[in-house]
């Protein structure tokens, strides 16, 4: 069986989608970065602007002072480790210097 790009392989047979492309169609494809996203301005200016609306209680299993400055402890009910233990997790991001201007968040 040949393959369904090039027609001049022969096809790798999957046992679940049949016959697929070569290595050598498959070497040749162009992957799309993760990185690269196609948005409006409005759309980023409304994340800018709203940005505390998502922010999280725990990122990979650690308390987010942000999230507790922000909401509090009330919903989540963490320990007093984790409350002793928390800590800053969304420095890396681009803009959290910026975070108090955001609409988002409580309702005050």
């Amino acid at each position: 069986m040949r393959c369904p790009g090039c027609s001049k392989s022969s096809a790798i047979i999957d046992p679940v989608f049949g016959p697929t492309e070569c290595l050598s169609c498959r070497k040749k494809k162009t992957r799309v970065k993760l990185s690269t996203e196609l948005t409006t301005d409005d759309i980023r200016d409304q994340r800018q602007e709203y940005r505390n609306d998502i922010l999280q209680p725990f990122v990979d299993g650690v308390l987010s002072k942000e999230y507790m400055e922000e909401y509090g402890t009330q919903g989540i009910a963490p320990t007093m480790d984790e409350v002793k233990n928390a800590r800053y997790v969304s420095r890396d991001m681009p803009g959290w210097w910026n975070r108090h201007k955001s609409k988002g968040g409580k309702r005050k």
